[in-house]
């Protein structure tokens, strides 16, 4: 790593002024993908937010199983933080959900419609679009029955990722058990 840093620092100048427009076009464009990916393409931000929970609460409860001073304090309430925190990150960044997770929406459509949902992608100054998830139910004709309204999906997603926060906590303190164990 000291090998590289010391390369880096004999670079000419030009090379930087052409390395560091490239850099910060690459950041801006993978940020750019990740919220295309996330708004549009179902599963993706549900994939990326049971990983990530994955990853954290078993580190998480590898710590706990590790420290014996853990193990002494009641670890209640700093796993309902650890769930809630989780719980919102999937309910705020999930919005498009899947096919397991919108199924429970069907619920708020009315007389016997189906659930469809879409992206409505708005421009409403210049420079700024908005991507919104609508949630609409039609009959079997393909007729506007009924939208779904925001705070129903909300609610849908804060408990939906709340019973897979606590989820995933069982299962990885279930793994780090066998291989503690």
């Amino acid at each position: 790593m000291k090998n590289l840093m010391e390369n880096l620092k004999r670079l000419p100048s030009l090379a930087w002024v052409i390395i560091f427009p490239l850099l910060i076009i690459l950041v801006i464009g993978f940020f750019s993908l990740l919220i295309y990916l996330t708004a549009n393409i179902e599963w993706f931000a549900t994939a990326v937010i049971v990983v990530s929970g994955f990853v954290a609460f078993k580190y998480a409860n590898q710590t706990a199983a590790q420290n014996t001073e853990v193990k002494k304090t009641d670890g209640g309430f700093v796993l309902a933080v650890g769930i809630v925190f989780f719980a919102l990150m999937g309910m705020a960044i999930d919005q498009p959900g899947n096919f397991v997770l919108n199924y429970p929406l069907n619920v708020f459509c009315e007389n016997n419609s189906t659930l469809e949902r879409s992206v409505d992608v708005l421009h409403p100054l210049p420079g700024r679009t908005d991507m919104i998830q609508d949630f609409s139910c039609y009959d079997s004709s393909g007729n506007y029955v009924n939208s779904i309204g925001m705070g129903y999906i909300i609610a849908t997603r804060f408990i939906e990722y709340v019973l897979i926060g606590y989820g995933l906590h069982y299962l990885t303190k279930y793994l780090v058990g066998r291989k503690n164990g």
